[in-house]
């Protein structure tokens, strides 16, 4: 049985980078990996990626995201052992968070969930932490794109981090069953944050750290 492991975390947190890196260190380590990444776009010619292209439609974009997920969320090896979420449906509940009623939370996510209906929550959370003022140092640096700056403002990562602190810490009252929560303080360079990483995901998996295999090739040279 697989073991869902999402990596989660605001705009600039440095989740891209790391999971550059983290599925083949852990297949070093000897593990099967599948990566499920919900918000990717969908590789074949879909419709909504075209109407969304460039809209400020809310509402669009929220269809457009189900679809990913559900894309994605269909296409995932079910026997790895370990599938290595970039992000998750968490993700989608944190990006409207503040929209929704304080009372109507729970019909929030029955919500998102209805939409997003082939993928599940995941079994734990690896949550990169990294402090607000260096997140709109890093985000400002971002000179070479100019998509998603809508969600790269002061405001929007206060209502993320808001979102992310209220999921974990009422999970269980919202229906989110018994997710495990792992916080890593990612405000460190990149290979001290992948190292930091493997080795909760050892943990999570009850493997000691040893050593990583030899690769095959190098065992056959």
């Amino acid at each position: 049985m697989s073991t869902y492991i999402a990596i989660e975390g605001p705009k600039g947190c440095g989740k891209s980078t790391l999971l550059e890196r983290l599925p083949q260190r852990l297949r070093d380590y000897g593990m099967t990996v599948a990566l499920l990444c919900p918000t990717r776009p969908i590789p074949e010619p879909h419709p909504l990626e075209r109407l969304a292209a460039g809209s400020d439609d809310d509402a669009l974009r929220e269809r457009l995201y189900a679809a990913r997920s559900n894309y994605h969320a269909r296409r995932v090896p079910q026997d790895a052992q370990v599938i290595l979420g970039d992000r998750s449906i968490l993700t989608s509940y944190a990006t409207r968070w503040g929209r929704a009623p304080a009372g109507q939370k729970r019909q929030y996510i029955a919500r998102v969930d209805a939409l997003e209906n082939l993928i599940g929550l995941p079994d734990h959370v690896i949550q990169l932490n990294v402090p607000e003022a260096h997140l709109l140092t890093r985000l400002q640096a971002r000179h070479e794109r100019n998509y998603g700056r809508h969600d790269e403002t002061p405001e929007r990562l206060r209502s993320v981090l808001a979102a992310y602190r209220e999921l974990r810490d009422r999970g269980s009252e919202l229906g989110l069953g018994s997710i495990v929560w792992h916080d890593i303080d990612a405000d460190a360079p990149p290979a001290v944050v992948l190292a930091r990483v493997v080795v909760r995901i050892l943990g999570i998996l009850g493997r000691s750290g040893g050593k990583p295999r030899e690769p095959l090739l190098a065992c056959r040279a």
